[in-house]
């Protein structure tokens, strides 16, 4: 007979806290993050009131809790900081230094004011609050991050003392995934995205001062951030076709100021991983090994499983091969690859335009009368072939690859529910027999409604809470799915 546990499982995904921290945001806020704000109060209070069979609640938030990458308020020039603060800073934001990154949680804590306050509503009530890690608060690895977020959280429960102390250890970081052995799984799932996984995600702690972030963030703290007010168009940039891009483009009404954004964004971004694929850096690198004793490539990514060990080890004994495993299913991150990198920016396409019409235009040049209809059929048709090769090879819709990952995970742990977010796509998927892919989708309307998992015993499902306060209403899932609204 299976072990009760002492607490049922909510879990949401991509809340994306203080993504309106952007100098472009109106006074006052987004009203639209305002509503999602109160509904998110109101999840948390209905539930910290509400517990099935006297059990706690165990909330995981499954990554992208917050949009630090968004936040690109500074502090007030002349006002003391205990950071200095870059000139290019005040352009893109504050840096991903710890420092830096722990007085973004304190903007964010600001800003969201009523969700701390019903987070610590939360834990006064006996419920626990889990992070997990995503793409967009990678930040969250820095020991500081942690420290800040548990003491805003805290000062606002009101308590002291032994009390205190019991609310702050339920607050709890996962660096990658947290596991129950042969029941759940649950990770952000950035981890199998090579644009969104950063270089040193299975590090134990950075290596240098400022983290280095995925090569999306990069995008967004470049380009994304400078254009504010299209936003929820952007969001979904990188899936964005040439098609696409060129009339949101138009529609924007300023294309030369884009276009040189984007340039810049893309010296930025594009410029190390070409400096790096080009062994432009080798003598460097010979020097660096020399001195610190050749740790080579292998060495670092065994160092890295170690970690992938230790975090498994929190949930399981003996867990060495599926740690394994586990860390053969990561993605590689984009900046390893300098094709990667240039195929996320349709550069792979430009380059292919512009040698085939390189092509075409000296056909036509230099061939004489109707010779000239074979060039422009050749280089029309070979530019079509291999414009399709490219775009089969570009992979940036992040649901396939975490739907792979999910039947991979299930197999590797024997538990009957993978649970991720990051794609924005809420789904409940068979992987295996008895096992579902469930994936949290964001915290965003759908229909009115906002898409959460709950898990009473042995039983997971989707369910749905109102967007607006309606009072209590009874289950509005779409035919044929699981779910349940609670307002």
């Amino acid at each position: 007979m299976e072990q009760q546990r002492p607490y049922d499982l909510l879990a949401v995904s991509d809340l994306h806290l203080g993504c309106d921290l952007r100098g472009g945001t109106p006074r006052g806020g987004d009203p639209r993050r305002d509503l999602l704000d109160r509904a998110l109060c109101r999840f948390l209070d209905h539930h910290a009131l509400r517990r099935e069979g006297g059990r706690r609640w165990r909330l995981l938030l499954v990554g992208d809790v917050f949009d630090f990458v968004a936040v690109t308020q500074t502090p007030a020039p002349g006002l003391t900081a205990p950071f200095e603060v870059a000139e290019e800073e005040r352009s893109f934001g504050l840096a991903s230094e710890e420092a830096k990154c722990a007085w973004k949680v304190t903007k964010v804590a600001a800003r969201h004011e009523e969700v701390f306050h019903a987070l610590a509503r939360f834990l006064v009530a006996g419920h626990e609050l889990h992070f997990i890690r995503g793409n967009h608060d990678a930040e969250l690895h820095w020991p500081a991050v942690q420290a800040e977020l548990r003491r805003l959280v805290c000062k606002r429960t009101g308590l002291e003392g032994d009390g205190l102390q019991a609310v702050a250890e339920r607050i709890v970081f996962h660096a990658w995934f947290y596991l129950e052995p042969g029941f759940l799984y649950a990770e952000h799932g950035n981890a199998h995205d090579r644009y969104c996984l950063q270089s040193g995600f299975f590090d134990e702690l950075p290596g240098a001062p400022e983290l280095e972030l995925p090569m999306s963030s990069k995008a967004v703290r470049y380009f994304v951030n400078r254009w504010a007010k299209a936003q929820e168009e952007l969001d979904n940039a990188d899936k964005m076709s040439i098609t696409e891009f060129l009339r949101w483009t138009a529609k924007m009404g300023n294309p030369l100021l884009i276009t040189l954004d984007f340039v810049l964004m893309l010296y930025r971004v594009i410029q190390p991983v070409a400096l790096q694929s080009l062994r432009l850096s080798k003598m460097a690198a010979r020097l660096a090994r020399r001195t610190v004793g050749r740790l080579e490539p292998e060495a670092r990514e065994q160092q890295r499983l170690g970690n992938v060990e230790r975090w498994l080890a929190r949930y399981a004994d003996d867990s060495g091969e599926q740690a394994r495993q586990l860390f053969a299913l990561a993605s590689r991150p984009a900046e390893q690859s300098l094709f990667d990198a240039v195929q996320l920016f349709f550069l792979d396409r430009m380059l292919l335009a512009l040698v085939c019409l390189g092509a075409l235009v000296w056909g036509v040049a230099s061939a004489p009368g109707l010779q000239k209809l074979p060039w422009v059929a050749g280089a029309c048709f070979a530019f079509g072939v291999a414009n399709a090769l490219l775009g089969r090879l570009r992979h940036t819709d992040a649901h396939p690859l975490l739907f792979t990952a999910a039947r991979r995970v299930a197999q590797v742990f024997g538990v009957r529910y993978v649970v991720m977010g990051h794609s924005h796509r809420r789904v409940d998927e068979a992987v295996g027999p008895g096992q579902h892919y469930l994936n949290l989708g964001s915290w965003e309307p759908i229909d009115g409604r906002l898409p959460y998992l709950k898990v009473v015993g042995r039983t997971a499902e989707l369910g749905w809470f109102e967007a607006r306060s309606q009072g209590r209403v009874p289950s509005a899932a779409p035919a044929g799915e699981p779910g349940y609204v609670a307002a």
